[in-house]
Order: structure tokens, then C-alpha cells, then sequence
């Protein structure tokens, strides 16, 4: 079992597209999550639970307003990673997860599912510290409308590097 906090700003554009593509609305999150991980035969499972604390300034299609709109948004993901191939200190691992997000507050009241991200990806090894990952996300998100929907296809290119802690 992992548990997790965070906090992050972000500086969103609009989903208006009748709106200067170079308009931002900032936004604060704080999250928390749970993480419960199982290994089944040669697949590790990760059950993550996550909550985010929303503070999204309000915005007309010119200017920021002065105040803010507050939200939780509630994610559960499930993902499996297993092991393709290895030798020695090098591998390939495969990676295949499934994310929903649901929004809710007082002004998501049309928006109260938010998203859907399904990925795979493969991700090598040089050593167990430092991977590169390309994978592929499918992402499916309600706009703010309510009725209109964002039907995505991302490729991810991924750096990873875990610092090893013990001296």
C-alpha cells in the first residue's frame, strides 16, 4: 500500500475555442491518494484511489475574474505492469491501465463525469534506476458544456530516473 500528497498549479488554457489560444486560466490542486498494489503470478496490479481539491479562477471569454470556483474530482485507476523481457540489470516492461475522473461541485453540475484514459505503453530499462517509456493515451474527456466531448490520441514519451536513497 502506497499513500501519496501532492500539490500543483497549473496554467490551462481554454477549452473555448472562439477564445485567443494563447488565453490561461490558472488553477491550484492538492491531491491525495491510495495506492494498493498486488502481485499476481507475473503482473503487478496498482488500485489507485486519488481525490483532488480543485481552485479553478473563473474566466469570461476575455479576462480573469476575481474569484474561483472550487471542485473535488474523484479518479480511480487500475494498471498492470509486467515484465517482457530481462537481462542482467536491463528489461522491458509492458504497462496497461484504465483511469475514469468524476468531477463534483456546485458549478460541475453538468460536468459531473469528467474523463476517461486508457494507455499502454513499453518502457526499457538501462538499470532499474533510469527507464525511457513511450506509450500511447487514449483520452476522452466532457467539456464544460456538458454535452461536448474532447476525443484525444497522445503518444507519451517518459523519462524515468529513481534516485536510489540509501548512502
Amino acid at each position: 500500500m502506497d499513500f501519496g500528497g501532492g500539490f500543483a498549479y497549473f496554467n490551462v488554457n481554454t477549452q473555448n475555442e472562439k477564445t485567443d489560444v494563447d488565453f490561461s486560466v490558472p488553477e491550484y490542486r492538492a491531491q491525495q491518494d491510495l495506492t494498493f498494489i498486488n502481485d499476481i503470478l507475473k503482473i503487478t496490479f496498482h488500485n489507485r484511489f486519488q481525490v483532488e481539491e480543485r481552485f479553478i479562477q473563473k474566466a469570461d471569454n476575455t479576462r480573469r475574474l476575481n474569484e474561483f470556483s472550487f471542485a473535488f474530482r474523484f479518479r480511480y485507476r487500475l494498471q498492470s505492469m509486467f515484465t517482457i523481457w530481462e537481462k542482467e540489470r536491463r528489461s522491458i516492461k509492458g504497462t496497461i491501465s484504465d483511469e475514469i475522473l468524476f468531477n463534483q461541485g456546485k458549478d460541475n453540475r453538468n460536468n459531473t463525469f469528467d474523463q476517461n484514459r486508457f494507455y499502454v505503453a513499453l518502457r526499457y530499462h538501462f538499470n532499474p534506476n533510469i527507464g525511457l517509456e513511450l506509450g500511447y493515451l487514449k483520452n476522452f474527456q466532457r467539456r464544460a458544456s456538458g454535452v461536448d466531448f474532447y476525443d484525444r490520441d497522445i503518444i507519451r514519451f517518459t523519462v524515468y530516473h529513481r534516485i536510489d536513497r540509501k548512502f
